[in-house]
């Protein structure tokens, strides 16, 4: 979360990949792979979950409004 507001990047669609510092501030996750993000919205809460290439999930996470 960086000034009140959360913030999810995804960049894993298959452009070579770049080494994130993990030690940087307001990161939460890293994954070195390719895969997608899958979002539901259901009233006020979100769901993600990041998916990596071989179909499991890497990371989840659930925001509440």
């Amino acid at each position: 979360m960086v000034n009140g507001v959360t913030h999810l990047t995804t960049g894993t669609g298959g452009a070579p990949l770049a080494t994130p510092d993990p030690g940087a501030p307001n990161i939460a996750a890293v994954y070195m792979g390719t895969g997608y993000t899958r979002i539901e919205i259901d009233g006020p809460t979100l769901h993600g979950w990041m998916i990596g290439a071989d179909g499991s999930v890497k990371d989840s996470f659930t925001l509440t409004r």
